[in-house]
């Protein structure tokens, strides 16, 4: 599998005198759907925003491609290759697919005007890639809960990722929508990571290379999916 893309080294996290995270250590490699589960208040949601860079940890260093990273916020996160989809989804609702897509780096032409013929094309090129089949001049209020869910997940890829972190990601899907998600996140791990957190252990089970158990801000336990016992 080769080198892992993060690492996790050491990490402990402190609120107000309360330790959230216990020297966790956990590795997160391309190409692999790492399930992360556990219950409310097992660190998992503390370990993504660490990962993203929302929080910074009192102890321990994160590592990308084998060098220690100080994350500084989710958007140089994102320039690193770590996008967060997060359960509501950051699009303006008044505007187009593919202005939510390419918003602060639309292509240019001459003299700054926006290169409309190309902002299409590349929107539909990764819209292609989530097979998300609406028009990229759409009004992003005019999607579903599922295709804006989709649109995030592409704009994601178009800012080149290579770790996505899903957060409940099925919890606003029903039947027939969650397994075309999880369809999508299979196609995904050719290109990328990703970390799936869920409640629903037999969607974690499903799709999932590897799981990791959070308790109580420790690592209870990391073995390959097909390990139940």
């Amino acid at each position: 599998m080769g080198k892992p893309f993060i690492e996790v080294c050491g990490v402990s996290k402190f609120f107000l005198g309360v330790q959230v995270l216990t020297n966790v250590n956990l590795s997160f490699f391309e190409r692999e759907v790492h399930g992360l589960i556990g219950e409310n208040g097992a660190g998992k949601s503390t370990l993504i925003k660490i990962l993203s860079g929302l929080y910074r940890p009192e102890q321990g260093e994160v590592l990308i491609d084998g060098g220690r990273i100080d994350l500084r916020s989710p958007s140089h996160a994102a320039s690193l290759g770590v996008s967060v989809i997060h359960q509501e989804f950051d699009l303006i609702q008044q505007m187009t697919v593919a202005q939510n897509m390419y918003l602060g780096r639309e292509p240019r032409k001459r003299f700054g005007r926006v290169d409309f013929k190309t902002l299409y094309a590349q929107t539909g090129h990764f819209l292609e890639k989530v097979r998300l089949d609406v028009a990229p001049d759409a009004p992003v209020g005019s999607l579903s809960v599922e295709q804006k869910q989709l649109l995030v997940i592409a704009k994601a890829l178009s800012r080149n990722a290579r770790l996505l972190i899903m957060d409940e990601p099925t919890a606003a899907l029903n039947g027939s929508e969650i397994e075309h998600l999880l369809d999508i996140v299979r196609e995904l791990r050719e290109s990328c990571g990703v970390i799936f957190i869920s409640h629903h252990m037999e969607e974690v089970f499903a799709i999932s290379d590897k799981i990791t158990v959070l308790r109580d801000g420790l690592v209870a336990d990391t073995r390959p999916a097909g390990m139940r016992q």
